[in-house]
């Protein structure tokens, strides 16, 4: 499931109406922020909470594997003339940096490695992650049962508390400091949200929105209530230094 989300994943319907975050992210990041630092947002797809950030560093560098991701990137960049902004083809396992180049590393909701993360810090440097857990979305996902996989649901095979213990034991590898914090809402979609949902991410493994007909008929029946769809979110914050 290497597909996190897609270019329509910045639609308004995959958001619905949720309650407050227990953080936000772009802020988390910001107290990291010097004049003179070098920040690199891996996997930044369409850079939507990370590119105003580029105007308070030195030079800013979206990383991304997706061509169409790049380009809404680089039209963003062009409309807001940010100079210190760039955008190149590249992935989490391999990042196109020299080894400790970078004092701020960013990474949301996208892959992420540990070693090449340490590489390309900066001794002090920081990476700021946010992460989906096995927890995040459970009752939805349980509505597509197993293929010849298993479970179908995102990281569904993990028990609880084990994606987060997983990604824990690999930062503490590489970085002197690791600090999770989890989190957890509720989001009310619409019918058309849930469906997009679906659609534009990883939440289940091999979607199709007519052989799942019935799966998604079920989960819509069982998680309605007044104020729409009810999916509950849970992710952890992750602050790593090197």
């Amino acid at each position: 499931m290497s597909k996190i989300y897609t270019t329509e994943y910045d639609d308004e319907l995959l958001r619905g109406m949720e309650e407050p975050r227990p953080w936000n992210i772009t802020n988390e990041i910001d107290r990291f922020i010097t004049p003179t630092a070098l920040l690199i947002d891996v996997g930044c797809g369409t850079c939507t909470k990370t590119l105003d950030l580029a105007k308070k560093v030195k030079s800013f560098w979206g990383v991304e594997p997706s061509t169409k991701m790049r380009a809404k990137v680089t039209a963003k960049i062009s409309r807001q003339k940010i100079a210190n902004a760039h955008v190149i083809d590249g992935k989490a396992e391999d990042l196109p940096f020299p080894d400790n180049c970078c004092d701020i590393l960013t990474s949301i909701l996208a892959i992420h490695s540990a070693s090449e993360f340490s590489r390309v810090l900066k001794p002090g440097g920081v990476a700021v992650m946010e992460k989906l857990t096995e927890l995040d979305k459970r009752k939805l996902k349980a509505f597509f049962g197993r293929d010849e996989k298993g479970l179908r649901g995102q990281f569904s095979e993990f028990a609880t508390g084990e994606r987060i213990k997983r990604v824990r034991l690999e930062l503490e590898t590489y970085f002197k400091s690791v600090r999770i914090q989890e989190g957890k809402w509720r989001a009310y979609l619409s019918t058309d949200g849930l469906k997009k949902l679906c659609q534009e991410t990883s939440i289940v493994r091999g979607f199709d929105r007519n052989r799942d007909a019935e799966a998604l008929s079920l989960a819509i029946r069982h998680l309605k209530e007044e104020k729409g769809i009810c999916i509950e979110h849970h992710r952890i914050l992750i602050i790593a230094v090197k």
